[in-house]
């Protein structure tokens, strides 16, 4: 590119230097671009040229824009290195040759700053449904450098929480080791990256790491007859205690005790013994129930199943407690994969004001139900654990004794699923395949739906299928003509 003479032009096309831009900036945009803007003060200008420096002094035509242009992306830069621009607006009339300002808009020695090179991102898969970043490199410039990970395949990033959710965790390089990822989904082969961010909150460098999240899963009890099994955070493999704070979300419409209300999930579906559902009642008592029967309050626990809670239920924590001084419990929705409520503080009733509790359940958006508890001074006589509807008479209580004090401990109840549904097409026909379920089972059942969260009324179960058997065709399907989702369960019984 060549640059029109700079020289003064005192003829008729003489040029007018208050014309000339001004108030130039920069941003950085990545480890290696920038964006030039500048103010536009001529009305008849043809466009702006951009001259760069890397002395201050020798200035090279880089850009030229048309006329109202105010920005210009560069990129192709040396991290670190030392940048001049300056801005000309350029004039054009009929038989004059190009004008360009004396006048022009300057930026100061300007650094890009450094992101780095590639960074050194180590994955493991600490679990049934965890994995733990070991460690981070840092970059070949770590001042000011923070760092966040992303996971490809939801484009979601890693959150403080160990969640994947849209809003990064930007920490230091040694604030990522032996940090754990939790709710990943099972059987899943998940890729990570790490991405340096700059001082000026820009994106850099990436590194990729990919990790298998395990099948096996470790059962401590179960399965029932549909096929739920429970394992505890004190089982090699079993969940992470990762306590959740809802504090200052949705306060949840209980306030004393011997209370049973609805809560919405606010557009999370939560698949349960074969029935997805998106609300439930809470009672101040430890447990939620679904279904729109109308259930009796019980304040009095017993062993499951529990005709008392009349439905599919799950039992927190299933005793004779009462919310006091205030002590309101919370909920919240992440991202439609997770919802998680609240009892920050309880009291056991019958024994006191010494005795209190402190715990919280998490649904997943794949059918798991962990329930976490950060203390309990006294839990011998609660309730913890699952039921269908009491004529299905499928339940899973936790089995073990109940420690006195429960303090940083967690549970989680999962149905056996098969690994990884793949579906192709042939012709008119859909072909499902799936790898086995890691659990003794009986055999698979495969059904159908309009709908993508398997609601009661359009689901339909297309077969059931014994356990040697891993494929299925839905001959014709196309022949439907509308969307048409699948989903494949194990069971241990019929």
């Amino acid at each position: 590119m060549s640059t029109p003479d700079l020289g003064a032009d005192e003829g008729e096309f003489g040029v007018i230097e208050e014309n000339a831009p001004s108030e130039a900036a920069l941003i950085a945009t990545s480890h290696n671009s920038l964006e030039l803007s500048w103010t536009d003060n001529s009305q008849n200008e043809a466009g702006f040229y951009i001259n760069i420096s890397t002395d201050g002094s020798n200035f090279t035509p880089i850009r030229f824009v048309g006329e109202d242009v105010t920005t210009c992306s560069i990129g192709s830069l040396s991290p670190a290195a030392r940048y001049w621009f300056r801005i000309y607006w350029a004039q054009i009339r009929e038989g004059a040759d190009t004008t360009l300002s004396q006048g022009f808009a300057n930026t100061d020695g300007w650094t890009l700053p450094d992101s780095g090179g590639v960074i050194a991102l180590h994955v493991t898969g600490g679990g049934f449904s965890t994995a733990e970043i070991d460690s981070i490199g840092v970059s070949r410039n770590p001042t000011n450098i923070l760092y966040k990970v992303r996971e490809d395949q939801s484009g979601w990033f890693v959150q403080a929480n160990g969640l994947l959710g849209t809003t990064p965790m930007l920490a230091i390089a040694s604030d990522w080791e032996g940090f754990a990822v939790t709710g990943l989904l099972r059987g899943a082969e998940l890729s990570f990256h790490t991405i340096a961010v700059n001082s000026a909150n820009a994106d850099g460098a990436m590194s990729p790491a990919t990790v298998l999240i395990t099948n096996e899963y470790p059962f401590n009890g179960g399965p029932d007859q549909y096929g739920y099994t429970y394992v505890t955070s004190q089982s090699q493999n079993g969940p992470i205690f990762s306590w959740i704070d809802t504090t200052g979300f949705t306060l949840a419409p209980l306030t004393t005790s011997y209370e049973l209300e609805w809560v919405d999930f606010q557009g999370f579906h939560f698949p349960f013994y074969g029935t997805s559902y998106t609300r439930a009642k809470f009672s101040t008592n430890g447990y939620l129930a679904f279904g729109d029967a109308q259930l009796s309050l019980s304040y009095i626990n017993s062993a499951l199943p529990a005709p008392v809670l009349a439905g599919s239920a799950i039992a927190i924590l299933w005793d004779d407690l009462e919310l006091r001084a205030g002590n309101r419990c919370y909920y919240r929705n992440f991202n439609d994969t997770l919802f998680v409520f609240t009892y920050p503080k309880a009291n056991i009733e019958f024994r006191g004001d010494a005795d209190t509790a402190s715990f919280q359940i998490l649904l997943h958006q794949d059918g798991r139900v962990c329930m976490q508890y950060r203390y309990c001074s006294n839990a011998v006589t609660a309730t913890i654990g699952i039921q269908a509807a009491i004529n299905g008479a499928a339940n899973l209580q936790y089995g073990e004794p109940i420690l006195a004090t429960l303090s940083n401990w967690a549970i989680e109840f999962v149905p056996i699923q098969p690994l990884r549904l793949h579906a192709s097409i042939n012709g008119p026909d859909l072909i499902l395949a799936w790898g086995q379920a890691t659990n003794t089972i009986q055999g698979y059942r495969i059904y159908c739906s309009n709908d993508p969260y398997f609601t009661p009324g359009p689901t339909t179960l297309l077969a059931t299928v014994p356990a040697s058997q891993i494929t299925y065709i839905d001959y014709n399907a196309s022949a439907a003509r509308n969307d048409r989702f699948y989903v494949v369960t194990s069971f241990t019984k019929e």
